[in-house]
């Protein structure tokens, strides 16, 4: 026999009605998480791997001309030089990626160690 809460409904009742919620709340908690942990590790890759490209591209390029004109049907050209800034980029891109992949590595490495969450 139940004893009816203030509400009317039986105490067993509410007691499941707390566990589902709490499974939702559980459930939710999880997804958010999982969204959050595989956009910071996709953040965590593209930004070392655009570094990388950009990096190659101005020490390849290694000058860029910008024109200004002059007047009279004449342009003025100034060239800047932008390897010093590939290179930082290309060195800071590559220890990123490394980074990034000895982080991953070593996740991995205690993921599968720890074996499947018990439930």
């Amino acid at each position: 026999m139940s004893i009816p809460s203030e509400s009317g409904a039986p105490a067993d009742d509410r007691a499941a009605e707390h566990a589902a919620v709490v499974d939702l709340e559980t459930e939710d908690w999880q997804q958010r998480q999982r969204f959050l942990r595989r956009l910071s590790w996709t953040i965590s890759w593209v930004l070392p791997v655009l570094a990388l490209i950009v990096g190659i591209a101005l020490t390849a390029n290694g000058t860029i001309a910008q024109e200004t004109p002059a007047g009279g049907g004449f342009v003025d050209v100034t060239f800047l030089t932008v390897w010093p800034a590939g290179l930082t980029l290309l060195g800071s891109g590559l220890l990123g990626t490394v980074a990034v992949a000895i982080a991953t590595a070593v996740l991995a490495e205690k993921r599968a160690t720890a074996g499947p969450p018990a439930s």
